[in-house]
């Protein structure tokens, strides 16, 4: 494997070539008549029984080739690492067509290449044997870890494209520049069957026009192309400009300020009909805010997963997808805060996002805020398309035995939703000779069929033994318990709720406060209200503005129709249950939120995390899902 070198600086200082003069061996010269681009090189004196000629000769300008001149020979050495820096090329692409699968090119901090022409650079390497093309330090012949730099520029000027073409090849340092002033090329990383990794570079729009100019990872054969950005920035010139993904698959990551110049409107949009996955962890996107979008309503089936980026604040992550194969798009663990982090998805049948307000009192949460999932619906769902959030992985450490998974949820209705509204999905490993994966629906058994009604979260349950004192409650069963449900009932203070519970007691957050006999009817429901605001008197509701009351702890109510609320709380909020309506001040209604839950029976056959998928088939709704399963 080869050492190669480029410098544009370097190639103009080495000495041109005069007429008339006495050259000894080893002598190094350029061209004294400036070379058209591409055709600079270096040259080197094999030979000499006399002077040169009395006019530059006609050089000869393939690789390794000799070139008579009077009493010269020369012969062109230009990049060879004999010579390093004293023979460098003037041109990366030059580099590039000289040097050989697996072979290294190392280009200047001071290089600065530039051209009025389109300009494509091939690599020859191989996905066993690929190039190094890596800028370092100019003033050092042996390049090692310490002498990386991340100044070279290569530059188009006007109207002309830059391509990274075919090829395998790993890119350090180096800026790469697109077109100057308001005209619209294109910048691309492409291929057909090639790999391009680029560390610490700057892909940089320099052109400012906006129509159809931009960046482009694309496969040009569709025989698959692969492009990594590692520490790598995008930089546009006008917001008009964009990233178009056509069939190459893209990895980014590791990249501080990841965006510069102007700040596009729509990060990525324009992509060809070619499936592809996006990849982007550890990005920091932060520039992109507001009345910005991350990824268009593109028409491809693409999937673009988001994973421990900054974001900006108020960025649209995804246009409304408008066809079944359209995108699908993830977060995970990626906001614009420190507070919190969101995991979420979108697509044609609807999104998920993480919810902070509506969530379940002793539910999930991602370490710093309680959290649920709100899933919305697009029109066009339905139960053989519908919106399938992103799996909530739990341990199960039990084999041969039957596990039970439940889930909790919340929805603005009269009743509790149908079986082929919202429902939840539980893959396990129900083989015991393999780890095949086995499913437990709990939806409808096929779309011909008929949904039944989920059961309502709370539950009344008669004691089994009287409890004079303390916090234990004996119950024949404790099917319907949920730990962190409120309880209420004779002697339980207000505002206990459940620690723990097992199969015929529950454990409660205090102490009974008196005796509570048995036969008791006890009520168990969770509560949903915990961070909802509190109803203000006087003050002006909208549709979906949610609120909680203190005479009615754990409920929430949504608003149904506009209006000013009540001088005074209305004595039908106390009373109210799931589902019921309350009529507040002359014109605002609100309704009290239902709470529901699904219980999956199945026995695994080996130990391992359970998959449990939340699913929303009702067009046009919004279901809020406790990610938190519980498993007994």
């Amino acid at each position: 494997m080869a050492n190669w070198f480029c410098s544009s600086v370097q190639w103009s200082a080495v000495t041109a070539w005069a007429a008339s003069t006495s050259y000894s061996v080893g002598d190094l010269r350029r061209q004294l008549a400036t070379p058209a681009v591409g055709s600079e090189r270096v040259f080197r004196c094999t030979a000499s029984t006399g002077a040169s000629g009395g006019a530059e000769p006609t050089w000869t300008l393939t690789k390794g080739s000799t070139t008579t001149d009077g009493g010269v020979t020369w012969t062109e050495v230009t990049g060879n690492a004999a010579y390093a820096w004293q023979a460098a090329h003037a041109r990366v692409a030059n580099a590039l067509a000289w040097i050989a699968a697996g072979d290294t090119c190392w280009v200047g901090d001071d290089h600065a290449e530039s051209q009025s022409a389109n300009l494509t650079l091939t690599s020859p390497g191989t996905a066993a044997n690929p190039c190094l093309v890596y800028c370092v330090d100019h003033t050092v012949s042996s390049p090692g870890a310490g002498d990386l730099k991340t100044t070279a520029a290569v530059t188009t000027l006007s109207s002309f494209s830059l391509t990274i073409g075919a090829g395998f090849a790993h890119w350090y340092g180096v800026v790469f520049t697109c077109g100057v002033g308001s005209t619209n090329p294109n910048l691309s990383v492409s291929g057909t069957g090639a790999w391009h990794k680029l560390t610490a570079c700057l892909l940089k729009m320099g052109a400012s026009g906006a129509s159809g100019a931009g960046i482009i990872f694309r496969d040009t054969g569709n025989s698959g192309v692969r492009v990594e950005l590692e520490s790598t920035a995008v930089q546009f010139g006008n917001a008009g400009q964009s990233i178009s993904i056509r069939g190459a698959d893209l990895v980014w990551k590791n990249t501080p300020s990841a965006i510069a110049g102007s700040i596009p409107n729509l990060l990525f949009a324009n992509s060809s009909p070619v499936p592809c996955t996006v990849i982007i962890e550890g990005v920091d996107l932060s520039a992109i805010g507001s009345a910005k979008t991350l990824v268009g309503a593109i028409t491809t089936a693409q999937h673009y997963y988001f994973r421990d980026c900054k974001l900006g604040s108020g960025v649209t992550v995804a246009a409304a997808a408008t066809t079944p194969d359209g995108p699908q798009v993830y977060l995970t663990r990626c906001d614009s805060g420190a507070a919190s982090y969101r995991s979420e998805k979108y697509g044609y049948a609807g999104t998920q996002t993480t919810e902070t307000t509506i969530i379940r009192t002793n539910g999930a949460w991602d370490g710093a805020t309680g959290i649920s999932w709100k899933l919305a619906t697009g029109a066009n769902s339905k139960w053989i398309l519908p919106l399938a959030a992103m799996p909530i992985a739990i341990w199960n450490g039990v084999a041969g035995s039957a596990v039970t998974a439940t889930v909790e949820g919340l929805v603005n209705a009269a009743t509790p939703p149908n079986n082929d509204e919202v429902w939840f999905d539980v893959e396990y490993l129900g083989a015991s000779t393999s780890p095949l994966g086995s499913f437990a629906s709990g939806t409808k058994a096929n779309n011909l069929a008929s949904g039944t009604a989920l059961a309502a979260s709370p539950a009344s349950i008669l004691t089994s033994a009287a409890t004079s004192s303390g916090p234990i409650l004996t119950f024949g069963s404790t099917a319907g318990v949920g730990d962190g449900y409120l309880v209420s009932g004779t002697n339980i203070p207000t505002g206990t709720y459940v620690v723990t519970h097992d199969a015929t007691t529950v454990t409660l957050s205090q102490a009974v406060a008196g005796t509570v006999a048995s036969g008791a009817s006890i009520a168990f429901a969770p509560a949903w209200d915990g961070q909802a605001p509190a109803r203000v008197n006087s003050a002006s509701y909208n549709v979906g503005d949610v609120i909680k009351v203190a005479s009615n702890p754990g409920r929430l109510f949504f608003c149904t129709t506009a209006g000013a609320a009540a001088s005074s709380e209305p004595s039908g909020y106390a009373t109210a249950v799931d589902g019921g309506v309350v009529s507040d001040g002359v014109a605002a209604v609100f309704r009290a939120a239902v709470r529901f839950k699904q219980a999956i029976t199945f026995t695994p056959q080996m130990i391992g995390a359970l998959s449990v998928t939340a699913k929303a088939a009702k067009a046009a709704s919004i279901f809020y899902v406790d990610p938190l399963v519980a498993r007994s």
